[in-house]
């Protein structure tokens, strides 16, 4: 697992150094590579969202090859999150 963490790190890197370039800001916190699947505001959802996750937790969904890179703004509001396309790149033909 350890080789693949220092992939997606050195991704991770690589992504920042260029749109730093392009004006994005240097994120301060340490990387933490994630994929959110819901948001829960409710703890007995909470609960059997866990259960479920648990029943699951080996079962490998794949691999896929991702086609593009877009970066969303986020803002959380009272009705819940808004997200924003701020931009996305073609990994096959990139404007570098």
């Amino acid at each position: 697992m350890a080789i693949k963490e220092n992939r997606l790190l050195a991704l991770q890197k690589d992504l920042e150094d260029r749109m730093s370039v392009s004006g994005y800001p240097i994120e301060e916190r340490q990387f933490s590579g994630h994929l959110t699947l819901c948001r829960i505001k409710l703890f007995k959802a909470a609960k059997r969202i866990a259960a479920a996750v648990e029943q699951f937790k080996n079962v490998s969904l794949g691999t896929f090859k991702a086609e593009s890179v877009c970066v969303f703004k986020s803002e959380l509001t009272r009705e819940g999150p808004v997200y924003t396309l701020l931009s996305k790149t073609d990994l096959q033909n990139p404007k570098s």
